[in-house]
């Protein structure tokens, strides 16, 4: 039988990851609830702002005594309070915690038939993996010919997990259908609110809009508010936000020091607060000019237009280009045209006229008019608002070219850090590294905790990676970018994490054995699963206890909040509450990016799915994670981040809005 080299020892690397990571968790814990009471202005926002606040946020808890209430906290409290997005969270988490209880219950089944499989005398696999642990409880301890009927038991017991998942999803689409239809039925505007775009060029005007949908839904239309050009008008209101804060420092500096300061101006000294006051009064009048002259081109576009052929001015061709009026002083046409974006917002006075707009055409150009739920203004990526379908589609296929190319590419570090496991296993092949290894053996040690923490790292660049690659698909809202940004770190987790770290640290070392013997690809291949398994525990053991405390203590926050108090101007009271660049005070409640975390617990509960069978301690290592960040995100919900946090403006409609990434977890099932 031909010899293959495997880990010697692949429990040391898990039980060094337990030793480690999880006392960081439990120092953290211990932590948080020594610190809590001390900092509430750092770990209890919600409580000390009134549009955030909550009752669980208000109350006064002891040692671990939130986790109880927070805990026991009903879906309509959490969907009232935290919104629609909270809500699907954490029955994610519920749903990952019940599968992984489900892969428990199997293993005390499947680890006694692995435990006491049949292996016969002398082989090699018994000598070097039937002592370890993860091996041991694992389907690599069985011999196929001495005992084939042991393989029935992974065979159920993989029929059973998959039927009780599909049980629980039916499930949770129920729960999820349902309180999506509760958001809809909501008495509130963004219910009754819808965007069009790709609006022709007749109808690129109020009046024009406004008479044309009073035609195809008599009385039914509230509002019509056209999307336009006003970069000269934004131009202008930064400018003006910004002397506003210099009269606002140079007033708070002529109180505390008892002298109004002075600014340079024109090669000399004037007095700060005249010369603030003057400029603001005249970029005052500068914006209240801007908005009439912008209103005024609504005005005229509609005039030069043929108003009467508007009945039927989607029904027939028309060149893009209007004749000039004879008057020479008027403002062309196409000038006019340039300050109208292709979009509208349209509030619609019942929600039937609503779904009406959504479902059916407005026109008999299918390219044209194309109706969606309107984001809440809070939520509206506004540069990105006015795309039209040709540029939508195009930027979405250069986006969708440049995730394939980086997850190609992205294999590169990913095979380099995942060999890094392997690295006992290079001594038959390389002299110098059995060398080096030889002289330092802690180096196997070290490699070995460096693969799974250098695969956790490189997951956390993806999202700022796929983040902007989302931005670029012009998008209208926000919500949109994060179920774009979602479903590909999912594609990302699955590809990297799972299959190319699983080829390239088994199959490569076990390729030439495959070769010369395959009948014993389900020896090897188990095996190989088995080695795996030990760094997907490795995983799991950082995810819960290296990064569940960085979220608990807002370890972001705080380095955000630390340059804030270095850097930012804090001499105003509205400088001190407000974000400066893309900086924030310790204190501001945070949101929590659902697009960026829900990939990992995604690809958590994946690997319960697949190892639970093969290798039954996977199960506990994911349900501590899916338990562990449960706990952690009910002391956020009492203190300030996570969904928990700030709950967006949007915490809801269809899949466009801020249930779009619950969605997109549902449909990827």
């Amino acid at each position: 039988m031909a010899s293959h080299h495997v880990d010697t020892d692949p429990d040391a690397s898990i039980l060094l990851s337990i030793e480690v990571y999880l006392s960081l968790l439990v120092l953290g814990f211990v932590a948080f609830e020594l610190l809590r009471p001390r900092l509430l202005v750092y770990f209890n926002c919600r409580g000390t702002d009134p549009k955030a606040s909550c009752p669980l946020a208000e109350q006064v808890y002891g040692f671990g005594g939130w986790i109880a209430p927070v805990l026991r906290a009903t879906d309509d409290e959490i969907m009232e309070f935290c919104g629609l997005d909270a809500l699907c969270y954490l029955r994610f988490l519920r749903l990952g915690r019940n599968i992984a209880g489900a892969s428990i219950l199997l293993s005390f089944g499947l680890m006694p038939i692995y435990a006491s499989a049949i292996r016969p005398d002398g082989e090699s696999l018994n000598e070097t993996t039937a002592q370890d642990m993860v091996a041991r409880l694992a389907m690599a301890n069985m011999n196929v010919s001495l005992d084939p009927n042991r393989l029935w038991a992974p065979v159920a017991a993989g029929f059973l997990i998959t039927i009780y998942t599909l049980r629980l999803l039916v499930a949770e689409y129920k729960v999820y259908v349902s309180r999506r239809h509760e958001f809809l039925g909501r008495d509130g505007l963004q219910q009754y609110t819808v965007i069009m775009n790709d609006l022709p060029q007749q109808l690129r005007t109020h009046e024009a809009l406004t008479k044309y949908l009073h035609k195809l839904f008599p009385t039914m239309v509230d509002s019509v508010h056209m999307a336009m050009e006003c970069r000269e008008l934004e131009a202008q209101v930064a400018k003006r936000e910004r002397v506003r804060g210099d009269l606002e420092r140079a007033m708070v500096t002529a109180v505390q020091t008892g002298h109004r300061p002075t600014t340079s101006f024109k090669r000399g000294q004037v007095d700060a607060i005249d010369h603030w006051s003057q400029l603001l009064e005249k970029l005052n009048i500068s914006i209240r000019t801007e908005i009439e002259t912008l209103r005024g081109y609504q005005a005229k576009l509609h005039e030069v237009m043929n108003e009467e052929s508007l009945e039927d001015a989607l029904c027939n061709d028309h060149d893009d280009e209007y004749k000039a009026p004879e008057n020479n002083d008027a403002i062309p046409i196409a000038t006019m045209l340039s300050f109208m974006r292709p979009s509208a917002f349209v509030t619609f006075n019942t929600l039937q006229a609503t779904q009406s707009a959504l479902q059916m055409l407005q026109t008999d150009t299918p390219s044209e008019m194309l109706v969606r739920p309107a984001p809440d203004p809070a939520d509206i990526l506004w540069d990105n608002l006015g795309r039209t379908l040709n540029s939508l589609s195009s930027w979405q296929l250069v986006s969708t070219l440049a995730t394939l190319v980086i997850l190609v590419l992205w294999s590169v570090p990913t095979v380099f850090v995942t060999t890094l496991a392997s690295m006992d296993q290079w001594r038959d092949q390389y002299t110098s590294v059995d060398q080096t290894l030889h002289d330092h053996p802690w180096l196997v040690d070290f490699c070995k905790q460096m693969a799974p923490l250098g695969l956790v790292a490189l997951s956390g660049l993806a999202p700022y990676i796929f983040g902007a690659l989302s931005k670029r698909e012009g998008l209208a809202s926000q919500t949109e970018v994060d179920a774009s940004t979602f479903s590909k770190l999912v594609s990302f987790q699955f590809v990297q994490t799972f299959v190319v770290a699983l080829l390239s640290g088994s199959l490569n070392s076990l390729l030439p054995v495959l070769i010369d013997s395959p009948y014993l690809f389900v020896t090897i291949f188990s095996e190989a699963l088995s080695l795996q398994a030990s760094l997907y525990i490795s995983i799991m053991t950082i995810l819960t206890g290296l990064v569940l405390p960085c979220k608990l203590f807002r370890v972001g926050s705080f380095l955000r909040g630390f340059l804030y108090y270095c850097f930012a101007p804090r001499l105003t009271p509205r400088e001190r509450r407000s974000p400066w660049k893309w900086l924030s005070p310790m204190s501001a409640i945070e949101t929590c990016s659902q697009s960026t975390i829900l990939p990992s617990y995604f690809l958590v509960l994946l690997l319960v799915l697949v190892f639970c069978p093969m290798t039954p301690l996977i199960g506990y290592f994911g349900g501590l994670l899916f338990l562990s960040r449960t706990w952690s995100t009910a002391g956020s919900s009492s203190s300030s981040t996570h969904p928990v946090g700030s709950r967006r403006a949007s915490t809801g409609p269809p899949c466009t809005s801020a249930s779009s990434v619950p969605c997109t977890w549902h449909s990827s099932f």
